[in-house]
């Protein structure tokens, strides 16, 4: 996986961690900051982008989570009805319920900065603070200064052949290509390569780690 797509997932699993915050307007920051990271860890894009402020990189950003989400639960579904519960450990997630879960415990004791129509929230043990702002007398998420790095091109194009690999290896899990979860793993891996090493120009090339 290239460096560009993991640092944007990276930054998206960030945001997603930290988005449920504790605030004292509390009340409506919880409020709003809670559906928006229930939302997020459920791929309902539409409905994240209610409690957020966004520009059009952000929203680059949000719709190619939302399709990697997707892809994942897609993945996931087809990887547990033929291995079991070793299914779920071919391609872990950090974005599941028992994730949201520890997350909002782990969020209980945020430290809260209110100015105004600005809020600063900061967990405990992160020092990437997410910001508040109240838009139309509602607390939202403000997005635009985290996706301005989001890749663009060639980059871009990286994330949707990771997305694309994703979804090619569920598809050969349904057709029964892979007999055991491992080599579903191994699968995976392969198709994840070849993807990047065709979109680095080079599909025979042995992609560079």
């Amino acid at each position: 996986m290239s460096l560009a797509v993991r640092c944007a997932l990276a930054a998206i699993l960030v945001l997603g961690l930290q988005a449920a915050s504790w605030a004292d307007d509390r009340a409506d920051i919880e409020t709003s900051g809670r559906a928006f990271a229930k939302a997020l860890f459920n791929g309902d894009i539409p409905t994240a982008k209610k409690y957020a402020i966004t520009n059009e990189q952000s929203d680059r950003m949000l719709d190619f989570l939302s399709r990697f989400m997707k892809a994942h639960q897609g993945f996931e579904k087809a990887a547990v009805a033929k291995y079991g519960d070793e299914g779920k450990q071919i391609l872990p997630s950090h974005m599941g319920p028992e994730q949201y879960a520890k997350m909002e415990q782990k969020m209980k004791d945020a430290n809260v900065e209110v100015n105004g129509n600005t809020a600063v929230v900061t967990a405990q043990d992160s020092k990437q603070p997410v910001i508040f702002r109240k838009q139309g007398g509602a607390w939202k998420v403000d997005l635009t200064d985290r996706a301005a790095n989001m890749p663009t091109g060639r980059d871009a194009a990286m994330m949707d052949a990771f997305i694309a690999a994703i979804d090619k290896t569920a598809g050969e899990i349904k057709d029964g290509k892979y007999p055991m979860a491992n080599d579903a793993r191994r699968g995976l891996m392969m198709n994840l390569r070849s993807a990047m090493a065709a979109q680095r120009g080079g599909a025979g090339r042995p992609p560079q780690q």
